[in-house]
């Protein structure tokens, strides 16, 4: 039978570091050389562990056509189980995958690929985490179980085990396979070897070698032929095809029965044992009658007596093969008995085979004096097993193990500090994988760098050799240039030398490849501080380039640079600096995760067009350009008000008036009380003879006390009597009155809380008041100061009267209570109701109570209803998330106000008109779509601002509308608040607009 018709399929997991990894790697190399020796034939196919084994096998037998009779498997690895099958946990390095064993015999059966009558056998020498016998032993069941289930007769060898870290760390093959190899080694090659007769001998010796595990055999009725006999024989494989057996070591095994021969069949037995027998029988046994084969016995023929004859020469007893002396030492060594071991050893080395060829006896050789070296590190005698390894190397550098001989030869020269050792060692380490790589087609580097860098630390750290660790380091950075552990210890090499200027390159170098940007951008800032401090500034302004590009948000090195170009007046080179720093900033503006928040790239922004601009403006005279960027400045950030200062003086001294009251108009938003920023407006609105807003901002500089005589003198003689008022406010006007005038403060979340009150309309009022009502806590009202709006003479009244239909709304119920100390009051009731006190009773100007009642009915507009009656903030948070609950009923609601909206709910939902459920359905689902978060305190200081607005849109004089909002005692502003508020609004393009709809 040819090689072609016997594969033997063997998993290897290469460049695997780990004990685990190791003992598997010499148990496939073990395995491998022993199947490819002759007297077994198979052709030998490495599978690689970290790859699907299933389909490489696929891929392999596909390959060869059904030619392929007889496959072996051999796979030695970590098991485990998943959903009780069998997984091989192969790879160490991807502990999350396995192959599962069922799938690997699926693939290794099929028909389509080898054809009927095919044999298999898998040998799996497996570990697993566990040491508990039952588990092992299911483990164990679960290969026989997964051969039982395959479409192909399977035959299984398994031994499972718990993982023996000293065992590993020896160095040794695993003990079923230690023993497998024993016994192939003492079969006779002409009888032959069968997987059934390996079995039993092989778990026996197995059980002697290693801890507690178990192990299995599924058998098939024609066994696997592992060996085949020199000459054919009938003879059959000698197969239990009854139950498989399965056992652990804490159980003897059941005793075989063989059955006894007939006495003829001994005789021959006898005389075919002689060899090996140290005295002869006295006689020959007379001729065997026994047919040849397996078939039954038949009686012996009667025959003569034989003739007196000489008795034939003792037989001389053979020495023993080199073969089973090494199997005797490794038993030995697995038992602990290492002197024993290396005297079988040395045995050995004398019982290699002349009939070898050089090179073969040479590598045979090498691998005991392996052994050898092994056995004197057990015993702790170094210099010995170098002696050992040495010789191994020598003899065969190619030889099984030999990557762990060099690695174990260069940590005994380590420990002994054998420089001379060490560097020899090294050299072939590296000529090994250079030679490697050559042969695979493929590069060693990565692989050689690692070690590279492993010398060069042993030589820095153990041998305190730094030249020869610079020399190795050096090595490793040519092939890996961007290597930041390599240029590490390269400069730490350096700042031992205190070889300054290659510490300070390597520093950069260290820098220029941090992974981080922000950490690349300060170790590279911190360096071009230091070439400042050597007077490197051509350096240093490099330096500071580099740390823009790896994080162009850090403003350090920008400031640095832009200080730098300035002092030496390079005012071009500065100019380019900011448009590249610019360009990198519009990159930065992508939807990669890398980039930095956008606040942080609008601050860049802001920062460098701000400088952009100045630089045109002081040193280019470049006005138009330095408004540009100014322009682009504040668009990055609305809220800086030196840059709209300085954008609004340069549009307003090129005659662009717009520009210039753009700017003005945000600075005055932003500081109601800034007199500058007035007095710049007043002169811009008098330049295009804009008189009336001109006049608008000569009242806010005299209320501020800063009015100089031209701008007194166009506000006294613009003094006289307005207009008579032309229209309404219609109900989206509100939406203007709420919304902010400063930059860059939210104006749409107040406004969804709006849509939601608006929504919820007078039944939350109702639903608010029943409440307050039950509870006892309804203001009282007396009856008989109730007025009659349309009749009443009083100015109060008849102010709120023209006020209602001037906002477009309807009159509130009036009551007149001289005993309240404030000016009007909203009253909780279901109808708007407002109490007029006191203090707008008596002593007010019309404008005053026009300005009063423009204030106060804008609390009865219906999104502003709650807001005012409910001012106590729970109550408010209380009333909105009732509204909110009976339209999204799922709502999760604070524990702290839980009991007051389980309260207003019911009501709310029962006032609530069924025509406006819908509404609110909206109102809450873009409420949540924008977030669902409502700030409730912004969206009452929106109401009172809208209140200011409204009573100056109805008064139109300034001074008045001052005065009588510092009467206002309640509400969330304050008196300097709705003074500043009423400032910047009567100077507004808002402001101006609503007045100009009004009158």
């Amino acid at each position: 039978m040819s090689s072609s018709d016997r594969v033997a399929f063997v998993i290897v997991l290469r460049g695997a570091a780990g004990s685990r990894a190791q003992q598997s790697t010499l148990d496939a190399e073990a395995i491998s050389e022993r199947l490819a020796q002759p007297d077994a034939g198979f052709e030998i196919i490495e599978l690689d562990a970290t790859d699907d084994l299933a389909g490489q096998i696929d891929d392999h037998l596909a390959a060869r056509g059904a030619t392929t009779t007889e496959v072996l498997l051999y796979v030695s690895g970590q098991a485990i189980s998943a959903d009780g099958e069998l997984m091989l946990q192969l790879d160490p390095s991807q502990p999350d995958t396995a192959d599962a064993v069922a799938d690997v015999i699926e693939a290794i059966t099929e028909r389509e690929l080898r054809g009927d009558g095919a044999s298999t056998l898998l040998v799996l020498e497996l570990r697993h985490e566990s040491d508990d016998p039952l588990v092992l032993a299911e483990l164990a069941d679960q290969a026989r179980k997964a051969a039982r289930a395959a479409q192909a007769p399977v035959e299984v060898i398994v031994g499972v085990r718990p993982f023996d870290e000293t065992e590993a760390r020896a160095g040794t093959c695993s003990p079923l396979t230690r023993a497998m190899l024993t016994h192939f080694d003492e079969t006779d090659p002409s009888e032959g070897l069968y997987a059934s007769e390996l079995v039993e001998v092989a778990f026996d010796t197995a059980r002697g070698m290693g801890r507690a595990g178990a192990m299995a055999h599924a058998s098939v009725p024609e066994s696997f032929t592992l060996i085949v006999a020199e000459e054919s024989s009938a003879r059959g494989p000698q197969t239990e095809t009854e139950p498989e057996t399965a056992s652990t070591t804490s159980s003897e095994p059941p005793p075989s029965q063989p059955s006894e021969p007939p006495p003829v069949a001994a005789a021959e037995a006898e005389a075919q044992r002689a060899p090996v027998e140290s005295t002869p029988p006295a006689e020959s046994a007379p001729p065997s009658t026994m047919p040849s084969g397996d078939g039954p016995p038949t009686q012996p023929q009667s025959v003569a007596p034989a003739s007196p004859s000489i008795p034939p020469p003792k037989p001389s007893t053979p020495p023993p093969t080199t073969k089973v002396v090494v199997a005797e030492a490794d038993q030995l060594a697995a038992a602990g008995q290492s002197e024993e071991a290396i005297a079988k050893l040395r045995r050995a080395l004398g019982l290699v085979g002349s009939s070898l060829g050089a090179a073969e006896a040479d590598l045979e050789r090498a691998r005991i004096h392996v052994r050898i070296g092994d056995a004197m590190l057990r015993l702790g005698r170094g210099r010995e097993a170098i002696a050992s390894f040495e010789k191994a190397l020598s003899l065969g550098p190619e030889v099984a193990g030999a990557d762990r001989a060099l690695r174990t030869l260069l940590t005994l020269y380590l420990g002994e500090g054998d420089r001379r050792g060490v560097s020899s060692v090294e050299e072939r380490i590296v000529a090994r994988l250079d030679a490697r790589a050559a042969a695979e087609g493929g590069s060693s580097s990565k692989e050689l760098v690692q070690e590279l860098v492993t010398f060069g630390r042993a030589w820095m750290v153990e041998l305190d050799d730094p030249l020869r660790a610079r020399e190795r380091l050096e090595h490793a950075r040519a092939l890996a240039p961007d290597n930041r552990e390599v240029v590490r210890l390269l400069m730490q090499l350096a700042e031992r030398d205190r070889r300054d200027e290659d510490v300070f390159t390597l520093r950069r170098t260290l820098a220029e490849l941090d992974p981080d940007a922000r950490s690349r951008a300060a170790a590279l800032s911190e360096i071009g501080r230091e070439l400042l401090k050597k007077s490197q500034e051509d350096e240093a302004l490099h330096v500071f380039e580099a740390a823009l590009d790896a994080d162009p948000t850090s403003l350090e090195p920008l400031e640095i640079l832009s200080r730098i170009l300035g002092e030496r007046q390079e005012w071009a080179e500065l100019e380019s600096a900011y448009r590249r720093m610019l360009e990198r900033a519009v990159v930065l503006d992508s939807a990669d995760a890398t980039s930095p928040a956008p606040e942080l790239r609008l601050g860049l922004e802001h920062e460098l067009h701000k400088r952009l601009g100045l630089l045109l403006v002081q040193h280019f005279e470049d006005p138009e350009g330095a408004l540009s960027s100014l322009d682009a400045a504040s668009a990055a950030r609305p809220t800086e008000r030196g840059v709209r200062r300085a954008a609004a003086e340069i549009a307003h001294r090129l005659g662009h008036a717009d520009v210039a009251e753009r700017h003005l108009s945000a600075l005055v938003a932003l500081d109601p009380r800034d007199t500058e920023a007035y007095r710049l407006l007043f002169d811009v609105f008098v330049r295009t003879e804009n008189i009336e807003r001109a006049v608008d901002v000569g009242a806010v500089l005299s209320k501020l006390g800063v009015a100089n005589d031209r701008e007194r003198i166009l506000v006294s003689a613009h003094d006289e009597e307005l207009s008579a008022p032309k229209a309404v406010l219609d109900p989206a006007d509100w939406a203007v009155l709420r919304a902010p005038l400063a930059p860059g403060v939210d104006s749409v979340a107040p406004e969804l809380v709006a849509g939601v009150f608006h929504a919820a309309g007078d039944a939350l009022v109702r639903a608010f008041t029943h409440l307050a009502s039950r509870a006892g806590r309804l203001p009282p009202l007396d009856e008989s100061l109730r007025v009659d709006a349309a009749a009443s003479t009083v100015s109060a009244v008849r102010s709120l009267t023209w006020a209602s239909r001037m906002l477009g709304l309807e009159p509130p119920q009036i009551y007149l209570e001289d005993a309240s100390q404030e000016t009007m009051t909203a009253v909780l009731r279901d109808e708007p109701t407002t109490v007029v006190g006191s203090s707008a009773l008596r002593g007010r100007s019309i404008e005053e109570l026009r300005f009063l009642s423009g204030y106060h009915l804008a609390g009865h507009v219906v999104e502003h209803r709650i807001v005012r009656l409910a001012p106590n903030i729970d109550d408010l948070a209380a009333c909105f998330l009732a509204a909110v609950v009976v339209a999204v009923p799922d709502t999760p609601v604070p524990e702290r106000i839980r009991s007051l909206v389980e309260l207003i709910v019911p009501s709310f939902a029962a006032f609530l008109e069924p025509e406006r459920e819908s509404a609110l359905e909206e109102a809450v689902m873009a409420f949540d779509a924008a977030g669902g978060r409502a700030d409730l305190v912004a969206f009452q200081k929106a109401v009172d601002r809208a209140g200011v607005r409204a009573g100056w849109l109805l008064c139109r004089k300034l001074g008045f509308a001052s005065d009588a909002a510092a009467s206002i005692t309640v509400g969330p502003m304050t008196a300097d608040e709705r003074e500043s508020e009423l400032f910047a609004f009567s100077v507004s393009q808002a402001g101006v607009d609503l007045r100009g709809k009004i009158y």
